[in-house]
């Protein structure tokens, strides 16, 4: 021991004399410290004390509780060759090089400050049907525990502005990773933009409300002023968020490159059972980017108001999980005078935050549910449309995720004294028409799906068929769906099914516990068919059938 001692103080002595110029970053196996020691001595790399505020209360520690270290390589060692080096040990768990990661560029819309309309301005909270899942959260949510059950989401980004007016109720104190010694403060706005979309507060009738509703907000900053950090320090962020309680971790920041110590704090995330959700990036590619690229990562792109990708987003089915509002996103942000202000931003930084809320409300309403469960519910209740084909599962959607948490059953509702037989009317273009509207009672609140089944026979050769269901709140039919029956022979009557599943725009629906069906039966005249005969429509079932959450 005596003689290792004095090996190490040597050689401690020889190294202080060499120039060290390049860093990589290192994760070593627990109890192997004399092993490590002499390893790192024998080739004169310098462990870089940094420090850190991983549970060490700021303490200046050569290696943190995350037990991510930084190591100094001398001059005429090439990076590539340490690695390989330190790779080889059995003390090493992880090994990669020192590498900057930075925010996806985002773009500002200038706004009229005079005339701002918060509540207007917050459209992405419509386009997710945010006010329907608020409904479920009142209903279904033990009001005796209620502050306690919100979850904390984790903001590792480049701060948060501590005293904003519309995020100071929600903020947790926070923790610096770049400089521990001082407060998460945010000199770039992007971290604060990031936190309002999440946790800005609901019911204090200033700014805007935040998707996540009570969820807490712990501010990480690992980035810095230029929206620029390293990747040693954003994975010491994304462990020490877990290590101080959060269930959603967001990462709107991006690499084109994969990263061993990343990845391994996403790994770390997925061990605790914490959901990462991380921006795609904004260069409008299909090229993987990190951290969104990983399995265990929740990878978000942006869409615009119309719900078509944001021009900027990048996309492909192979690694982008699910569509979210990116485009004029309204948030809390700061001026260079440290004033509170609210700002227009494009992104999928702006998106990213949307779904890390919207998990924060389902481990709020389901607290003792593994992560992995809550992940496939997101996803499996994601609108399908072909707008999202860019995506594996589709566009968010808050109010299906939170309603597919407390369970659904089905229940079937059938026509009030209906008719069986109708014959067609000539219409002024000179088609034949059927039109029959029938009555259905106590439609159920929370519809996930509606399936309209309709059976019955005709004599017409080519039969077009649309069916809608009439809204009492805003006085207008909703499109559920369509079908065409054809048949060979015209002299005898044949059988017809309709039978249409819809699963978007039901949250006009169920605002009224009684509604009404029409269905048109058309026998269009057109080039093709300048000739249109009188047909008869007689049906033999006719169903709604409704697949609702429990109450």
């Amino acid at each position: 021991m005596k003689q290792l001692n004095r090996i190490l103080t040597i050689t401690a002595i020889f190294i202080a004399q060499i120039s060290f110029t390049q860093e990589i970053c290192v994760k070593f196996q627990h109890g192997m410290g004399k092993q490590r020691k002499a390893f790192l001595a024998r080739h004169h790399f310098k462990e870089f004390k940094v420090k850190c505020n991983c549970g060490n209360n700021g303490t200046k520690v050569k290696r943190c509780s995350c037990k991510i270290s930084r190591i100094e390589i001398p001059t005429g060692i090439s990076k590539s060759a340490a690695i390989e080096i330190l790779s080889k040990e059995p003390f090493v768990k992880v090994v990669e090089d020192r590498q900057r990661i930075s925010i996806p560029p985002v773009q500002v819309e200038p706004i009229d400050s005079e005339n701002i309309d918060h509540e207007k301005n917050t459209w992405y909270l419509s386009r997710i049907h945010w006010h329907e899942a608020m409904q479920v959260i009142h209903e279904k949510m033990n009001t005796d525990l209620w502050n306690n059950m919100f979850p904390i989401i984790a903001v590792v980004d480049t701060g948060v502005d501590q005293d904003h007016e519309d995020l100071i109720n929600r903020l947790l104190p926070g923790f610096n990773i770049i400089e521990p010694h001082k407060k998460p403060v945010d000199d770039n706005g992007h971290g604060t933009h990031c936190a309002g979309i999440i946790g800005a507060e609901s019911g204090n009738k200033i700014g805007i409300k935040g998707v996540g509703y009570k969820c807490y907000v712990m501010p990480i900053k690992a980035l810095g002023s230029d929206g620029v950090g390293y990747n040693d320090d954003i994975a010491k962020g994304i462990i020490l968020a877990i290590n101080q309680g959060a269930k959603v971790v967001l990462l709107s920041l991006v690499d084109t490159r994969p990263d061993k110590v990343f990845e391994n704090a996403v790994k770390y995330a997925e061990e605790k059972d914490v959901l990462v959700v991380c921006a795609a990036g904004n260069a409008g590619v299909s090229n993987k980017h990190y951290p969104a690229a990983y399995d265990y990562a929740i990878s978000v792109g942006a869409i615009d108001y119309f719900g078509k990708r944001a021009s900027f987003s990048n996309y492909g089915r192979d690694w982008v999980n699910i569509a979210a509002p990116g485009t004029s996103i309204y948030s809390t942000f700061t001026d260079k005078d440290g004033n509170d202000i609210y700002q227009y931003e494009h992104g999928t930084s702006m998106a990213a935050p949307v779904v890390a809320g919207t998990i924060g409300l389902m481990r709020a309403l389901r607290p003792n549910m593994p992560a992995k469960e809550i992940k496939k519910h997101l996803m499996d209740s994601c609108s399908k449309n072909r707008s999202t084909h860019w995506t594996q599962y589709g566009e968010l959607d808050a109010s299906a995720a939170l309603l597919s948490l407390v369970g659904s059953e089905k229940k079937i509702l059938t026509p009030v004294n209906p008719s069986n037989s109708f014959k067609s009317k000539t219409t002024d273009n000179g088609s034949e028409r059927v039109e029959y509207t029938y009555f259905i009672e106590k439609i159920p609140v929370h519809l996930k799906e509606l399936r309209t089944y309709i059976k019955g026979k005709t004599d017409s050769e080519k039969l077009h068929s649309y069916v809608y269901m009439w809204d009492d709140s805003s006085k207008d039919y909703t499109y559920l769906g369509g079908s065409t029956h054809m048949q060979q022979n015209s002299d005898s009557n044949s059988e017809f099914v309709i039978d249409i599943n819809t699963i978007n725009n039901l949250n006009t629906l169920t605002q009224t516990n009684s509604s009404k069906i029409k269905i048109i039966f058309e026998s269009e005249r057109s080039i093709h068919n300048p000739i249109v005969k009188p047909f008869q429509i007689v049906f033999s079932d006719i169903q709604l059938i409704c697949n609702h959450s429990k109450t």
